[in-house]
């Protein structure tokens, strides 16, 4: 919504990383916002989780409150 307001792309989620058993996942996603030049990780139990993570630290490096 905050990028959506400013007329700006959607970020993109890549999965980059699955370590741990079936029952115990951990997952490593990066959010990129092109449009803007950036690039964040995340990590979490779920790729949601993840990709919240990493859409949090975008908006942070943007400003966003």
């Amino acid at each position: 919504e905050y990028l959506q307001s400013f007329k700006k792309d959607l970020p993109k989620y890549d999965v980059k990383h699955v370590s741990g058993e079936a029952h115990d996942q951990t997952f490593t996603v990066v959010c990129v916002i092109e449009s803007l030049s950036v690039k964040t990780t995340g990590e979490g139990a779920s790729r949601r989780h993840a990709e919240q993570r990493a859409a949090k630290r975008a908006l942070k490096q943007l400003g966003a409150k």
